[in-house]
């Protein structure tokens, strides 16, 4: 299992079935009041983020231990899979703003079958389900982690972190700040919260950016491999 989103009485859970196999994937329908599987929808290659619109769920595949460029949508009425739209290759973060659905696009990498392909964010028209807007990176860049507060996008590239409005229409040159290691992503209340894994067999950290001030504000030792930063 991957990654999970609700809708009513019931979560959606993507999995990537057996890696050795890339025909076995599929996104588990979890009825949250038997708590039991009642359904499983087959998918492409490497599903991973999962988001919900209206009774649609769009679900990013970036592709497993390989790379795939698709993004698929799924009725939530019938479980079944009204269509996929491409992106470039390796599709990941998603996140919805109005009617359109923003995708972070990580991009082909050297040890890919695609090799080395072009990172981008791309924007998807959910009431037509296509690409509208792409907004491409260099070569050899590739972007992680995508969160959105305010009308603004903040991203990652290796250590930096970046800002977009949501009405830009290209990317910033110049991040906001950097770290030294960032393995989650979040922005709170005029906050940016990252968690630092260090070298993944030592105790991680979270840290915190004040935006108003531009400076790192707290460091909090967590236990191993901190990830995602979620508040209640």
């Amino acid at each position: 299992p991957r990654f999970i989103t609700f809708s009513d009485s019931k979560a959606y859970v993507s999995n990537w079935g057996d890696t050795s196999i890339e025909t076995d994937d599929f996104i588990a329908v979890l009825n949250l009041e038997t708590q039991q599987v009642e359904n499983t929808i087959p998918v492409d290659l490497g599903p991973e983020q999962l988001i919900i619109k209206d009774d649609k769920l769009y679900v990013s595949h970036k592709g497993a231990f390989d790379v795939n460029n698709v993004i698929s949508v799924i009725d939530l009425n019938s479980d079944e899979i009204i269509t996929t739209i491409e992106t470039g290759y390796a599709p990941d973060e998603l996140i919805i703003v109005g009617d359109e659905l923003w995708v972070a696009v990580a991009g082909g990498q050297s040890w890919n079958t695609s090799g080395e392909t072009t990172s981008s964010i791309a924007v998807i028209d959910t009431d037509l389900d296509t690409v509208t807007k792409t907004l491409e990176f260099d070569e050899t860049i590739h972007v992680d982690q995508f969160v959105y507060e305010d009308n603004t996008f903040y991203y990652t590239i290796g250590g930096s972190i970046y800002t977009l409005d949501v009405e830009a229409e290209a990317l910033p040159t110049e991040p906001v700040t950097n770290a030294t290691s960032i393995n989650g992503l979040s922005v709170n209340d005029g906050k940016i919260y990252t968690t630092d894994a260090v070298d993944f067999a030592s105790s991680g950290f979270l840290n915190v950016y004040d935006i108003a001030t531009g400076e790192w504000s707290e460091s909090i030792t967590l236990g191993l491999v901190p990830s995602k930063i979620y508040f209640n």
